[in-house]
């Protein structure tokens, strides 16, 4: 797929990016690449997500989304660093050994893997014997996505290979889009919703990888310090990604799976606009981990923060005046004023992603200690939270509590930055 040609804008985009600092051929570029993208994550999200939330029973939808929570609890575990660690090492065009990284990733998946089969006995004792099914499929299939992303995924961000990515965005949507639509015209199971989201992506983009091999190294100097990273980031980030799934766990156990699917209904739609929204953030992810660190750099990535902020709110607000009648015509299935209120709060707490560039930037230049102290701050707010508004407000209490974590999130990171010394090359 060809790259868009942006000649006839060249003078204008020029003048944009000096005044605003940025090189704006280069977001043009990709951003619109990523944008044809945002079309067709739009269209698998209607159909994997609103589709599948609308006609499947709200049981079957619980069981699929508390399966989905226990797989993200349980892949903490899974080296979760190693896919920025490797980006990074792309994007700064160090050399390294592919199975090098490849190997330390593959193990932590089977750690995964056994302590999904290591649940299958006891589910009994919780009544949820139906389950087993799923959990297996779960340990079998889990190691393929952060292999595909760690082998693929890295490189297309690292080397800014977007056209590329695009490709298997289309591929892998389409084909999606078509089991899903199968399974809710023949039959609604949670199981087969399971496998085909665990599979269809990573399958694609393993066979898109062939070929792709990182320039060779001299030694493991540079292998063993993108390790080492990843051991790192992945510790820095792990309370907070151990205890993001934890308010479905808690309401399904409190409240059933029922309130479980409401609650996802809720985060439904505004949950899909952080995640286009965020799409772009490789773009600049690539550019933060190539350059320098600078006092500078930081003012301007505030400036940045501060602008897409108020942007983000104004569209936040018109989600928020027309939620009233068009959630109850989404979903009828579900109580309409309390999922009116829910996805209302859960759309005003996105306010915070344009921040996430801040925590982006800490990994991007190697803070890892900066990302670990306000990783770890805004988790402990998390957990008080959960552990306090959950049992008595049920889906209410944790979508207030997802909100304490992402401001906590967005100012600590804020400080840590302002604070940390500057980074030499």
């Amino acid at each position: 797929m060809r790259r868009p040609s942006f000649v006839w804008l060249s003078p204008t985009l020029t003048v944009v990016g000096k005044r605003f600092g940025i090189d704006t051929h280069y977001y043009a570029k990709n951003g619109a690449i990523v944008g044809v993208g945002h079309v067709v994550t739009i269209l698998r999200g209607f159909v994997t997500g609103y589709i599948v939330a609308r006609f499947f029973d709200p049981q079957v939808y619980g069981q699929f989304q508390f399966m989905l929570s226990v797989i993200g609890t349980f892949g903490v575990f899974a080296l979760s660093g190693m896919a920025h660690s490797v980006t990074r090492a792309w994007a700064r065009g160090d050399a390294f050994s592919l199975p090098g990284v490849m190997r330390p990733q593959a193990l932590s998946t089977l750690v995964v893997s056994a302590l999904l089969l290591g649940c299958i006995p006891f589910l009994g004792r919780f009544g949820r014997e139906e389950f087993a099914g799923m959990f297996a499929a779960a340990a079998l299939l889990f190691p393929l996505a952060p292999l595909a992303m760690v082998h693929f995924g890295s490189y297309t961000v690292g080397k800014g290979r977007f056209d590329v990515g695009l490709k298997v965005t289309i591929i892998s949507s389409v084909l999606m889009i078509l089991i899903t639509g199968a399974i809710i015209a023949f039959r609604q199971s949670a199981f087969l919703m399971l496998v085909a989201s665990m599979t269809v992506t990573p399958l694609v983009q393993l066979a898109f990888s062939r070929g792709v091999r990182p320039p060779p190294e001299e030694g493991t100097k540079n292998t063993d310090a993108i390790v080492r990273y990843a051991w790192q980031l992945t510790f820095a980030t792990l309370p907070s990604e151990l205890i993001w799934y934890l308010d479905k766990l808690l309401i399904s156990y409190y409240f059933g799976l029922s309130e479980l699917a409401l609650f996802s209904v809720a985060l439904l739609l505004p949950e899909q606009a952080k995640i286009l929204v965020k799409q772009f953030f490789p773009i600049t992810f690539a550019r933060q981990a190539a350059n320098g660190d600078s006092r500078a750099r930081r003012s301007h990535l505030l400036r940045i923060v501060l602008a897409a902020t108020g942007f983000f709110g104004l569209g936040i607000v018109v989600y928020i005046a027309v939620s009233p009648w068009a959630m109850p015509f989404l979903f009828p299935g579900y109580d309409a004023g309390r999922l009116v209120l829910l996805t209302g709060i859960a759309a005003f707490t996105l306010i915070t992603v344009p921040a996430s560039l801040i925590t982006q930037y800490l990994e991007a230049q190697g803070m890892i200690r900066e990302v670990r102290h306000s990783t770890w701050i805004a988790t402990a707010a998390f957990g008080v939270s959960l552990v306090s508004l959950v049992p008595t407000f049920g889906p209410l209490g944790a979508v207030l509590a997802r909100g304490v974590f992402r401001f906590t999130n967005a100012a600590t990171a804020w400080w840590y930055l302002m604070r940390a010394p500057v980074r030499t090359a």
